[in-house]
């Protein structure tokens, strides 16, 4: 079965695209075919994998127009298992251009459906750090959301306000979307406060944050420079196996 996946949350730099980035090599490594789409006009993702091209096709062309084959805008990544459609600024114009349209939510879900990647049975979709189109559109095209906050004040709030909308979502559009899990990320150091948070978030949303926690780590930059998620980059660290575990809940909440 495919598991469509939007990692999401408004805020930005909570680690999105980080998680996006080393997830896929996890799961890669696991011998699972990732699909990634980058659903931000920043291209931070399309960027890491050493694909963004500003001149050539990208998703805004498929959600320009539902005559694009989304099949052809995918590109492999230098990691075995994972491929890409990149994103590039025009994303931006797309989003304007169909400001006050019809269905405009709708552009991600029907380009899907009609141009099916059945060879992939993850697809994650990198979202945007707002509410608005880009974000809309990957919320009804998912079956699942997966949020990382990175247990400051801000990120918590726009983890509620990213749970509010995905309220909105189910109700009106996407009946079946569900929270995956709510991924902490980027742990500083182990603080009163930090811990403190971590007690109340995982005290208010139970299981649904995930067991494993994500430490921060002046490595992951260096392995997005390298084009190579951290289990390729640095297969022994504990940050690569904490990707690892990670990747295990993720198979076992979709087995479940």
């Amino acid at each position: 079965m495919q598991r469509i996946i939007a990692v999401a949350n408004h805020k930005g730099g909570c680690g999105k695209t980080t998680t996006a980035f080393n997830l896929a090599g996890a799961l890669a490594e696991k011998r699972r075919k990732v699909l990634l789409i980058d659903m931000d006009a920043q291209a931070a993702l399309s960027k890491g994998f050493g694909v963004y091209d500003a001149e050539g096709a990208s998703l805004a062309d498929a959600l320009a127009s539902e005559s694009v084959d989304l099949g052809e805008l995918v590109r492999p990544t230098p990691i075995d298992n994972v491929h890409i459609i990149p994103a590039d600024e025009r994303l931006r114009e797309v989003e304007l251009g169909l400001a006050g349209k019809f269905g405009r939510e709708l552009r991600l879900r029907a380009t899907l459906r009609e141009h099916p990647q059945a060879d992939y049975p993850f697809i994650f979709v990198d979202c945007a750090p707002s509410l608005g189109f880009l974000m809309g559109n990957a919320l009804v095209a998912a079956g699942e959301v997966l949020i990382p906050v990175d247990l400051g004040t801000d990120s918590l709030d726009a983890m509620v306000e990213t749970l509010e909308h995905m309220r909105f979502i189910r109700k009106e559009i996407n009946y079946g979307l569900k929270t995956l899990g709510i991924l902490i990320n980027d742990v500083k150091s182990r603080t009163l406060y930090m811990q403190q948070a971590e007690e109340f978030l995982r005290g208010k949303y139970g299981e649904l944050v995930f067991r494993t926690a994500i430490n921060s780590s002046v490595v992951v930059p260096d392995a997005k420079r390298a084009r190579q998620p951290i289990v390729y980059y640095q297969p022994r660290s504990a940050l690569a196996e904490q990707y690892r575990q990670l990747a295990d809940e993720v198979i076992a909440r979709g087995e479940g």
